[in-house]
């Protein structure tokens, strides 16, 4: 019986109890009561899937009715059963207990909390181990609202490891285990309701991995190898000599103390091909982890049969020379390789029946690898071969470096030549001799054709061989010059030319670069260069370069070459660097400082004049205009001293003046009523003003209009004059007589 069975059969049984009690206890007729202390009996968490039971039970008398409600479903009695299908939110259960004696109610609410699962484990990962790797697992399985997951990892019942998580990394344990058992179990976090799964994981692994056989064989013979590996759960096993691999005949064979399986592959094989010491090698690869080791057995190959020269002396090239196959084989049944390819008879290549093979000539080309193969009725053995070098030459000696040389210029030559062994190399050029396969040579003067000769020597055999090279000695490039103006005029073209020393002639090319740039490049020993009126810079390089058409070396040479440009526009300014207009005043002894400015390149010259007559020559003057007159001409003149343009600012500079001689003009006399005009002028320069004061008031302007309307028989009028550059004043008075034409006189 389950725990959750149990409990609800003590809750029922105690509630039976109780009521039993209850009943035998009380008395008949006793008065009714309830309900009190309700409550429901049962467990917080459901899970989807499995059926549960709930109790409502409360103090009540006589019984009382019992009403469930879940949702929008209700039902009658103390007790409710329920299994959800699927996951839905947390439910509520509510009992309400009735008494209908006392028609008094009570209900009480269980809040359940919904899980699901766990189910669908599953584990994901390798099927098998690899002894010292380590390998990664994954748990998965359906829980609501999650899992947590827990790993064992046992070995014939013995517990090696425990790991939490939905991971787990694996290592064998030892060696020598051949199998461990992995177990993930998952548990809801809610309902701590769990299932688990497990795995039974071979480990796979290779050791002791040996040869067994002999280390010295002979050609011709057959011997057995034994391969030895212990693998779990198997291995396959091959073979390797010589670049060739063999399968063998594998068996398997228990090892008992160690309670696994041990492969033994053995290999038959027959040495036919002479190599002095050649590795034999086991291979065996785990058929689950494909993992693979290897054993090494180094075999000292002894072979019966050899070829040597049977000619005195080296073999040389141009003479005649024999091999012959040495052995206790007959004779008859050989067959000569060279290279590993068969050797076939010609004119110059004869087989004798004593094992010899004569090549009359030898040639250079017949280096190589000579083996003779001999078959007795057996497996054919071949021979410790012989290699050959032909010692041959001098053939073909040439001389590489150049045949013009430019008188000056250091040159290097090289001489080659097929020889063997290497040749004795000589160079002689005039009454100089020199020793290898290099030579330098540099010319200090012309001089007419020679001759550079290289001689090569074998000192093996004594033949020597000559080859030549004519060599032509030239002079330049040298001596570059360019010639025209020392500078350029913007929007002007100015021609250069350029010249060199050469064998036999010379190329021109031009190059014009601004500030690093290139902006023209053109071919011949001329060229004209117009600087545009736009750019801003004032230099400009011009290359030439000269090469000889025969040595083709090249020499250059360049200018840098200021660009004239201006005077584009002259002003004139004040000491505060404001531009003076064509008008300007001065006061009577008084100093003026002006400067003259302008855009230019070179630097122009700067000319002041004053009244047509020459004042300085500085860009800037200090002088005191002169009168009478009162206004005078100042002209500034820039002068380009490159291209001779000039461009003129002019200003006309006054003496102030005055004010003086004020005179009023107007009436002499003032009518009451009557309006008269006045006029107050002065002789001054470069202006005046005028204030005016009549009657104790003040008017301003040269003209005024007056009315008198008091009966007075005089008038008094002031004007006073003010220079407007200066301000000096003058002032004239003036006493009019009124007269009223309506006044009779009595």
């Amino acid at each position: 019986m389950d725990p959750l069975s149990a409990c609800l059969l003590l809750l029922t049984c105690l509630a039976d109890l109780s009521a039993s009690e209850t009943e035998w206890g009380g008395a008949v007729g006793e008065s009714s009561y309830g309900p009190s202390s309700v409550q429901i009996v049962g467990v917080n968490v459901v899970t989807v899937g499995i059926p549960y039971g709930f109790q409502c039970i409360a103090d009540c008398y006589p019984d009382c009715k019992y009403t469930w409600t879940r949702g929008n479903v209700t039902s009658q009695g103390h007790e409710l059963s329920f299994q959800l299908l699927h996951v839905v939110p947390t439910q509520t259960l509510s009992c309400t207990v009735f008494n209908s004696e006392t028609g008094d109610s009570s209900t009480v609410q269980k809040t359940l909390q919904v899980t699901a699962g766990p189910s669908n484990i599953q584990i994901s990962g390798p099927t098998y181990l690899t002894y010292g790797a380590e390998s990664i697992f994954i748990c998965s399985a359906i829980c609501y609202p999650a899992c947590s997951f827990s790993w064992t990892v046992s070995w014939e019942g013995q517990t090696l490891s425990k790991a939490q998580g939905s991971n787990i990394s694996v290592t064998p344990y030892t060696g020598t285990v051949l199998e461990e058992h992995l177990i993930c179990e998952a548990m809801d976090t809610v309902s701590h309701l769990y299932i688990s799964s497990s795995l039974s994981l071979p480990v796979a692994s290779i050791s002791d991995i040996s040869i067994v056989g002999d280390t010295t064989v002979t050609m011709g013979k057959s011997y057995m190898f034994t391969c030895y590996a212990a693998c779990y759960p198997s291995c396959n096993i091959v073979w390797k000599y010589m670049g060739r691999t063999y399968e063998g005949n594998q068996v398997q064979i228990p090892i008992y103390h160690q309670g696994d399986m041990k492969i033994a592959c053995h290999l038959e094989i027959t040495f036919n091909d002479y190599t002095k010491i050649e590795p034999l090698t086991c291979e065996a690869t785990n058929i689950i982890s494909h993992s693979i080791s290897t054993s090494v057995r180094n075999l000292t190959v002894i072979d019966p049969i050899s070829v040597h020269p049977s000619s005195a002396g080296l073999p040389t090239g141009e003479r005649p020379f024999s091999l012959q196959c040495v052995g206790p084989q007959n004779h008859a049944s050989i067959t000569w390789l060279w290279n590993k390819l068969p050797m076939p008879a010609s004119e110059r290549v004869l087989f004798s029946s004593d094992g010899t093979m004569t090549f009359n000539p030898l040639l250079h080309t017949d280096d190589g690898l000579y083996q003779c193969v001999v078959a007795d009725g057996g497996t054919p053995i071949q021979s410790v071969g012989y290699q050959m070098q032909v010692n041959y030459g001098p053939y073909r000696v040439g001389i590489s470096g150049g045949d013009i040389l430019t008188v000056g210029v250091l040159y290097h030559f090289n001489c080659s030549v097929d020889c063997y062994p290497a040749c004795l190399l000589t160079w002689t050029w005039g009454n100089v001799t020199s020793h290898g396969p290099h030579f330098s040579l540099q010319i200090e003067e012309l001089i007419p054709p020679q001759l550079l000769t290289c001689t090569a020597v074998n000192p093996l055999i004594g033949v020597e061989l000559a080859g030549e090279e004519t060599i032509q000695v030239i002079a330049g490039p040298t001596n570059i010059q360019i010639s025209g103006p020392g500078f350029l005029t913007a929007g002007v073209a100015s021609n250069f030319s350029c010249s060199a020393d050469c064998y036999s002639s010379c190329s021109y090319s031009w190059t014009l670069t601004e500030e690093g740039l290139m902006i023209n490049t053109a071919q011949g020993n001329t060229i004209s260069v117009t600087p545009s009126t736009s750019v801003k810079n004032v230099f400009e390089t011009l290359t030439c370069t000269a090469q000889d058409t025969a040595s083709h070396l090249s020499i250059s040479s360049s200018l840098s070459l200021p660009v004239a440009r201006g005077p584009d526009a002259v002003s004139i300014l004040n000491p505060y660097g404001g531009l003076v207009g064509g008008l300007m005043y001065a006061q009577p002894g008084s100093t003026i400082e002006l400067q003259c400015v302008t855009t230019c390149y070179p630097v122009c010259s700067i000319s002041w004049f004053y009244g047509g007559l020459l004042l300085a020559t500085n860009s800037s003057i200090s002088f005191t205009p002169v009168a009478p007159p009162y206004t005078t001409p100042l002209t500034c003149v820039a002068l380009n001293p490159a291209t001779k343009h000039n461009f003129t600012a002019e200003v006309t500079v006054g003496v102030s003046d005055g004010p003086k001689n004020v005179v009023i003009e107007g009436p002499a006399s003032l009518e009451i009523g009557v309006t008269a005009t006045l006029t107050c002028s002065a002789d001054c320069s470069p202006s005046c003003s005028f204030q005016w004061t009549v009657y104790g008031k003040t008017m301003t302007g040269s003209v005024i209009d007056i009315t008198v309307n008091r009966y007075i028989s005089e008038e008094s009028i002031s004007c006073q004059a003010r220079n407007t550059f200066t301000g000096n004043t003058a002032t004239t008075n003036e006493t009019l007589r009124v007269s009223d034409p309506q006044w009779c006189g009595c």
